[in-house]
């Protein structure tokens, strides 16, 4: 896997944060889900163990991310710069998968099957914020866009 993620890493920096980028979610709704099932189990209601679960999923999504997913990227903007930029970035995919969540059900979509689309889509927009605003510097451009003309 290490070499074909490096493979990928030489051709198109994109593809290898992406393929890093799938890896480090997985790890976060771990941690979401590990979150969840504890706090249920110790007692917490089910809004506080969603919320609790979720905020330590994004915590370490953002941890791994700046450390690891985009740690090539030559530009990447300082972490409290990131921190906030990630914050934005969070609320506004939440806002925008309930909006689309609500958009399906209306046209009929079975709840779960809608948020399953919803959510299967918003990782791809997430990470094309991430890579090209959360993780970027301002001013300086994306990595391997350097002398193309907009």
């Amino acid at each position: 896997m290490r070499a074909v993620i490096g493979w990928c890493g030489r051709r198109a920096p994109w593809i290898q944060q992406f393929v890093r980028y799938g890896l480090v979610g997985v790890g976060a709704l771990g941690v979401d889900v590990g979150a969840f099932t504890l706090a249920r189990y110790g007692g917490a209601d089910l809004v506080t163990a969603n919320v609790l679960g979720r905020l330590l999923g994004a915590l370490a999504a953002f941890a791994a991310n700046y450390a690891w997913t985009f740690a090539l990227h030559a530009h990447r903007a300082p972490m409290l710069r990131c921190g906030g930029r990630y914050v934005v970035l969070w609320g506004a995919a939440t806002v925008l998968s309930t909006l689309l969540l609500h958009a399906l059900l209306a046209l009929g979509v079975q709840e779960t099957v809608g948020k399953v689309l919803v959510e299967a889509a918003m990782p791809i927009l997430n990470f094309v914020a991430a890579r090209y605003w959360v993780f970027r510097q301002q001013g300086m451009p994306p990595e391997g866009t350097a002398g193309r003309i907009a």
